[in-house]
């Protein structure tokens, strides 16, 4: 399943919002693969035999294209981003409320460190990530069918080296999330570690403790380690997104060389015009964004897996006994 597990009910109030998302964004891409679509004819038709009227008319039709594409554009980014934020709030008041009803023992042997984070943080980024990813995941494979399809239309001797480097890309993506996740994990056990050590440290009775030299100094080591360990944690986090980037531009400039080489030689020979070659060179960008959607996403939803998984321990935990002594 795509979703983590017990979080579609979170969804499923505003599936309506999440199918206005994909409908918009699917209206946005194919307006612009229609757009590329028309460089065809334009230099073909157009501007190799001068025909200045056709070429006026596919001009004004690629205007008009592209006019439409940014308002669409426009109700798409609102769209999932009023939809991050009512799903942020609905998180936060499940916890919120369900936080009132634990009994004391929970905080006492889980750390109230736990809540806040969780409450503030841990919802704000579920809700993030299933905001932008989801709705455009869907959209990311049409985009990636479509383009696969006008690229084998255009010239299948230059699409099938391209569609073979391809799925290089996908293999980047899994491993990046599956290592992010992992990472993603450890990060937020030192981030509520370390919120459990200011708690203790500066508390009324740490205090009374002060005054000892060697107890302040003991203090300040452990939270130099704890404090480097979660910066090298979030450091590594950051740099993985990188290096995918770094193999997926790898593997796109190569497919790219092959395309610009292919083409000039089938154009030598009278085999394909210039037009289907700069179309072509065109709509392969829309061959590589849905997959660059398409990693994103999973990394992104192993990301919300992990922050969810912490979420449904305060969600699952017994509740507080009514019947019992508050």
């Amino acid at each position: 399943m795509i979703l983590p597990d017990g979080l579609w009910p979170v969804l499923r109030p505003y599936r309506g919002r999440v199918a206005a998302i994909s409908l918009y964004a699917a209206a946005g891409t194919a307006l612009e693969l229609g757009l590329e679509l028309m460089v065809q004819p334009l230099v073909d038709q157009g501007i190799l035999k001068g025909d200045f009227p056709l070429f006026l008319k596919i001009l004004l039709l690629q205007l008009a294209c592209y006019l439409a594409g940014i308002a669409l554009n426009v109700l798409h980014v609102r769209a999932y981003m009023t939809l991050s934020s009512d799903v942020a709030e609905s998180l936060r008041v499940s916890l919120f409320d369900k936080a009132q009803r634990l009994p004391l023992s929970h905080y006492t042997a889980s750390n109230s460190a736990a809540l806040p984070s969780r409450l503030l943080n841990e919802a704000g980024t579920i809700a993030s990530v299933l905001g932008q990813t989801l709705g455009s995941l869907g959209v990311s494979v049409l985009q990636l069918a479509g383009a696969t399809a006008l690229l084998v239309y255009l010239e299948w001797r230059l699409a099938a080296p391209v569609l073979v480097l391809r799925p290089l890309n996908a293999w980047f993506a899994r491993r990046a999330g599956t290592v992010n996740a992992a990472l993603e994990r450890e990060y937020n056990d030192q981030y509520e570690s370390v919120l459990r050590f200011l708690q203790q440290r500066f508390s009324f009775a740490a205090g009374l403790l002060f005054a000892d030299g060697g107890t302040r100094g003991r203090a300040a080591e452990r939270f130099r380690g704890l404090a480097r360990a979660m910066w090298r944690t979030g450091y590594r986090i950051s740099v993985i997104p990188h290096w995918f980037s770094l193999a997926a531009y790898a593997a796109s400039m190569l497919s790219t060389l092959v395309v610009y080489a292919l083409g000039g030689y089938l154009i030598i020979l009278g085999k394909m015009t210039l037009g289907s070659l700069l179309s072509f060179l065109a709509i392969k960008g829309f061959l590589e964004r849905p997959l660059g959607v398409i990693a994103n996403t999973h990394i992104g939803l192993q990301e919300a897996r992990v922050h969810w998984e912490r979420i449904r321990e305060i969600l699952d935990a017994p509740e507080e006994d009514p019947g019992g002594t508050e």
